[in-house]
């Protein structure tokens, strides 16, 4: 039950950092919408294999997660959210991947019940005024058509601005930044990309002054022709990448590389996209860590393409099927106007053998994994730009004979259909899933029909279906008629509805999921559940005042009897964004209840009767002083469990404050002081826990460092005191880093990270990790 509790603080402890087990994630600062946001998990021991890592997230009220896979650039695991289609305010998220054998883990411990991380979206519209430029577009005209090897973009500024290599400049086309590969000659700012696809692109260009401050912007768009260039240009682009980690960590050193290659090479209506990923702590006992990849399109234009993807493939269909699996094989494809299609063939999890023990080979100690066959069908039919319907199959299976020493070998089959329709230039857009699960737990041996049907108590009806479904899905071999086979389907249902009218963005959501539903295509899909789900966002006075109001009524451990949890939240928060040159102020309330019939007697279940409250207050403050420009911000929290059970009550309160520094000459400094208190329990079995924590940072830009290159040294200082009633004692904690980042145009970037971890009197490590990081982009 503590584990629980100590999730929530997490929960609410907006900058604390995950180091559990293998993982170190930092939850970054708010972010002003229309910014990416990116998160970044990184490894911490050899032990730490990492499948298939992937962030859920979701505005504060929704229920469903939005899946984004992860980027595995060396050690260090990465996202970038894109947060133009998310509202102003709280976002939740949480890490999940698996393990090296296939066992599914979530990051911060307990997620997605329990745990989240949590960081804000601010409105764009908060920042301080500043006098504007015009960028002027040289080339290409708006709205000109190009040939695909004859796109050369190139803006200018105004002649009066002083020193514009100290300047910032961000590109990007159609979404994607490009901004390290642009040149500038004096007020001239000119980017030539290597392959444009064919089609219409909108380019979004942006001037930063030396303060980091947005003070030009032009955006256009250009077509590129649907017929074939006029020339045989052959052009290329990629990406490469080498880390080095030396670490101490608990008294166990360890040393590791890891290496990558992009290369996207275009020859007229041809692209041929690949992707090597090469790791130190590739094992033949664990799941892949290496990545081979190979992805040739023929497009018939910007948006219809066939396709042929080899390798570690990623293909996503619906979150109740398929979505962010690797799948170490082949996958085939169509995108038209009418039709789509995915067909994918290939392998999820690769054998790993059990152990036996040394004096009995016939008892085994470690029951190893099968390799797992995997198959995924997709057709789908477009009609028109407002409505398609899709049909999905996918199949895992596992090998038998790929290892000695294993449980029972397993085989599930997923079959179903998805609907999406939008309207109205979509103002109002509806998706529903249906999919059927069968699943059978033993594929070893042999059974005929009748025999199964008469183990499982099979009523008349249930058998004609039983057998019409074994005769379809048997012969294809998709399952076997085994001891093992649960022939009659499992369900999952999902149906939303998002309408946006009148600065109103209205979501209305039914999920209802089996307990024994699964899907190979989605081990993470929580299961066992069913509610209704209710959120909505609103907009006030020109974007002045933003609410957010959520209700959810939902029972989870359906199929649990007395541990069956009714459950129902409610929640509302308003951000008021006043003038730029005023502070804004957020006001958040949360209310969950959970309840069901479990006693303190059932060891089996939790108990769960309880009411858990949560109120924060928080404002930011964006302010000049001379030249010097701050950003303050102070953030109240507290949070209330009221349990029927009094071991289990808890409280924690929050208070944090910061202050960031802009100084002119390109120095940035930080300071941050947080308390927080929180009990545990009641009476005799109360426990207290409170935490002191100063950070403080320091880093500065040195612009042409050798040549157009860039060099940031940054130091970072983070001092914990920490008291607990269980121990009778006061602690320390402290926590160096150091390190610089070196960045040049054209020979890569370099980046190099010292931390040092003291434990003070609690435990005797000193921990270390020296991290090394070059990249080239070419």
């Amino acid at each position: 039950m503590k584990k629980i509790i100590l999730g929530f603080l997490i929960f609410w402890f907006n900058f604390s950092l995950l180091h559990a087990g293998s993982f170190y994630h930092q939850p970054p600062s708010t972010v002003l919408q229309g910014e990416k946001l990116r998160l970044e998990l990184q490894s911490m021991d050899f032990d730490g294999a990492l499948l298939y890592p992937t962030v859920y997230y979701r505005s504060l009220g929704e229920f469903d997660f939005h899946a984004l896979p992860m980027e595995n650039d060396g050690y260090l695991f990465y996202a970038e959210i894109p947060t133009t289609r998310l509202n102003p305010g709280k976002v939740q998220y949480y890490f999940a991947m698996q393990g090296p054998t296939g066992q599914p883990y979530t990051f911060p411990e307990g997620a997605p019940y329990s745990n989240y991380y949590e960081i804000e979206i601010l409105p764009a519209n908060q920042r301080t005024p500043i006098k504007k430029i015009e960028v002027n577009l040289i080339s290409p005209e708006e709205d000109e058509v190009l040939e695909p090897d004859e796109v050369f973009l190139a803006f200018s500024i105004p002649l009066d601005i002083e020193h514009p290599e100290k300047w910032t400049y961000r590109i990007t086309i159609d979404g994607v930044d490009h901004s390290s590969r642009l040149q500038t000659e004096g007020h001239v700012i000119y980017f030539t990309p290597s392959s444009v696809r064919s089609g219409s692109h909108t380019v979004s260009f942006k001037v930063y002054n030396p303060d980091g401050i947005l003070v030009g912007h032009k955006q256009f768009q250009f077509r590129i022709s649907d017929m074939p260039s006029k020339n045989n240009a052959f052009s290329y682009k990629g990406s490469l990448f080498l880390d080095n980690r030396t670490q101490t960590i608990a008294r166990n050193n360890l040393n590791y590389t890891r290496s990558g290659l992009r290369l996207n090479l275009n020859y007229r209506k041809f692209q041929l996209d690949t992707r090597l990923m090469l790791n130190s702590n590739e094992s033949a006992d664990r799941q892949p860590l290496n990545i081979y990849s190979a992805r040739l399109k023929y497009q018939f234009s910007y948006k219809y393409y066939l396709y042929l993807w080899g390798g570690d493939v990623f293909p996503n269909y619906d979150p109740l099927v398929l979505q962010g699996r690797r799948i170490r094989g082949l996958s085939v494809g169509l995108t038209s106007k009418f039709f789509n299609f995915d067909y994918t063939q290939g392998q999820s999890l690769r054998a790993i053998e059990g152990q036996t023990a040394a004096d009995d080979p016939a008892r085994i100690i470690r029951r190893g994994t099968y390799a797992q066959k995997f198959v995924s069908l997709r057709p789908q039919l477009n009609f028109g730009s407002h409505f398609s319907w899709a049909l999905n199959l996918v199949n895992g299976r596992d090998d038998p004979a790929s290892i000695q020493y294993g449980g029972n070998p397993k085989e599930y089959l997923v079959v179903g259909s998805s609907l999406d329709i939008n309207l109205h230039n979509r103002r109002i857009v509806i998706h529903g899933s249906a999919q059927a699960s069968i699943k059978n737990v033993d594929a070893t041996g042999e059974i005929d029909f009748d025999t199964l049907a008469t183990t499982l108590d099979l009523s008349e009806s249930e058998k004609n279906m039983a057998e019409r479904i074994i005769n379809i899905f048997t012969k294809p071999g998709f399952l076997t008629l085994t001891p093992g086979l649960a022939p009659l389907p499992t369900f999952a249902f999902n149906v939303a509805a998002r309408f946006n009218y009148f600065n109103n963005s209205l979501s209305i959501m039914y999920k209802k999921i089996d307990a024994d539903y699964y899907t190979p295509g989605n081990p993470f899909l929580l299961k066992d559940i069913s509610g209704i789900f209710i959120n909505d966002y609103l907009r006030f006075f020109n974007n002045r005042i933003f609410m957010n109001i959520f209700y959810n009524v939902y029972q989870t451990s359906e199929s649990q009897g007395i541990a069956k949890t009714s459950s129902k939240d409610i929640g509302a928060s308003i951000s008021l964004m006043p003038q730029s040159n005023l502070p804004s102020v957020s006001l958040t309330y949360i209310n969950y209840k959970r309840q069901n019939d479990v006693t303190e007697e059932d060891s089996l279940f939790i108990p769960e009767d309880n009411a858990t409250q949560s109120i924060g207050l928080s404002g930011t403050y964006q302010f000049f002083a001379g030249k010097i420009r701050n950003t303050v911000s102070v953030s109240v929290n507290h949070f209330l469990r009221d349990d029927v059970y009094k071991i289990s009550q808890s409280q924690y309160n929050l208070f944090t404050v910061g202050l960031r520094n802009y100084f002119p000459f390109k120095l940035v400094s930080r300071f941050t002081y947080s308390k927080s208190a929180s009990e545990f329990g009641a009476m005799d079995v109360k426990t207290t826990n409170d935490i002191v924590r100063y950070t403080i940072g320091l880093e500065y830009i040195i612009d042409n460092f050798v040549g157009n290159s860039q060099l940031k040294p940054f130091v970072n200082g983070n001092f914990q005191t920490i008291e607990n009633s269980t121990l009778s004692r006061t602690y320390k904690r402290q926590n160096f880093a150091a390190g610089l980042y070196l960045r040049t145009k054209r020979l890569g970037n370099l980046s190099l990270r010292f931390d040092y971890i003291n434990y003070g009197n609690f435990r005797d490590y000193k921990d270390t990790i020296l991290s090394t990081r070059y990249e080239l982009f070419f």
